[in-house]
């Protein structure tokens, strides 16, 4: 698992098992791993506040900029305050 599954999952409190979900309302499909909201090239941090949980058809969205930054973020903060 790389650094940044282990920083998801510990916060969250995922095991290996269990099944992480994709932070999208209405997704039904389970994340393929965190997704940086800030591209570590642009300057994201490899942070929990930073990492938010998609499947693989809305990281490849978020990827080609069909999902704003703020829109994952403000996902991202609401998930947070559910779990």
């Amino acid at each position: 698992m790389s650094k940044c599954g282990k920083i998801y999952c510990k916060y969250f409190d995922y095991g290996d098992q269990d099944r992480k979900p994709c932070e999208i309302p209405g997704c039904p499909n389970e994340s393929g791993g965190p997704h940086h909201i800030r591209m570590k090239s642009l300057g994201g941090l490899d942070e929990i506040e930073n990492l938010i949980g998609l499947c693989q058809a809305h990281h490849d969205s978020a990827h080609a900029h069909k999902l704003s930054e703020d829109y994952l973020r403000e996902l991202h903060l609401r998930f947070m305050q559910l779990t």
